[in-house]
């Protein structure tokens, strides 16, 4: 009796875990709300641009990077609370990638209706 009272609360500990640990992760991901758009030096990105778009999407506050070596472009959507421009300016600096002062961002508009 003992031992099957200690298995059922075990279970329901484990359940209870998985359960607060599934809604955490599925209600704490970022949405992104801004696009930034960075003007870059194109010839270093012929040949790093795989990597660099690695790099860019492994910060927490990208959801999202592509690269445009057509344009010389690099348009990531971002968290705007929890963006950090240095962070981006590393790995920038990491590929030998020059690019402007000024960035071009642009506010994506939801809706939660």
């Amino acid at each position: 009796m003992r031992n099957k009272l200690l298995t059922d609360t075990l279970i329901f500990t484990l359940a209870l875990f998985a359960f607060l640990l599934f809604f955490k992760h599925s209600f704490s991901s970022y949405t992104p709300d801004s696009l930034v758009s960075i003007s870059v030096d194109a010839h270093n990105l012929e040949f790093n641009k795989e990597q660099v778009e690695n790099d860019l999407n492994t910060l927490n506050s990208v959801t999202s990077a592509e690269i445009s070596i057509e344009v010389g472009v690099i348009s990531m959507e971002i968290d705007n609370d929890a963006f950090d421009v240095n962070s981006v300016k590393k790995i920038l600096d990491k590929w030998g990638i020059n690019c402007d002062d000024e960035w071009d961002i642009e506010v994506i508009a939801s809706s939660e209706f």
